[in-house]
């Protein structure tokens, strides 16, 4: 697991601990069960087979390829720039929720880079209480965000929600 991603599993705990959330179980992609009433599976599809089936059952038009690291929604495409050193310069992050069956609820956060799935979770977590994204979850809908930032060596800069789009109905 990259450091990125290992750093946005601390911070989620972290959060979930702050409002009070001790009932949580962290469990490797090999133990996942599909039994829990909410489900937050960190890492792409790559590394995260458990987020691979979500996102494949609840966004079948989302994709990333490896190794070139390029995410696509539909016809919309999110190819980081990257220097000609070889230097992550900005990288996209994805929350995708999903309402699977009445009683469960799925959220994915991911990135095309390790960093982006960090720049997912701090959305997640530093979500305000009247925000899009917040008002979504606490009414468990059914929905894919896109968030952008800068990478500045381990620390992602400037992260902003881009777009918020409803999936199915």
């Amino acid at each position: 697991m990259p450091m990125a991603e290992g750093g946005a599993i601390a911070q989620l705990m972290a959060a979930l601990h702050a409002v009070g959330k001790d009932n949580v179980e962290l469990v490797p992609q090999e133990a996942y069960q599909n039994d829990a009433d909410v489900t937050i599976s960190v890492g792409g599809p790559s590394l995260n087979s458990a987020s691979a089936g979500i996102l494949r059952a609840g966004f079948p038009r989302f994709s990333i390829k490896y190794p070139e690291h390029i995410a696509s929604y539909g016809t919309t495409t999110f190819s980081p720039e990257i220097t000609s050193s070889g230097e992550l310069r900005e990288d996209y992050g994805f929350l995708a929720c999903s309402r699977p069956r009445p009683d469960k609820y799925c959220i994915v956060v991911c990135g095309v880079w390790a960093a982006g799935t960090q720049m997912a979770v701090s959305a997640l977590v530093a979500a305000e209480r009247k925000s899009e994204i917040r008002k979504r979850i606490i009414g468990r809908e059914t929905f894919f965000a896109v968030m952008h930032g800068e990478v500045r060596g381990l620390a992602q800069e400037s992260v902003q929600t881009v777009e918020v789009r409803s999936v199915g109905a």
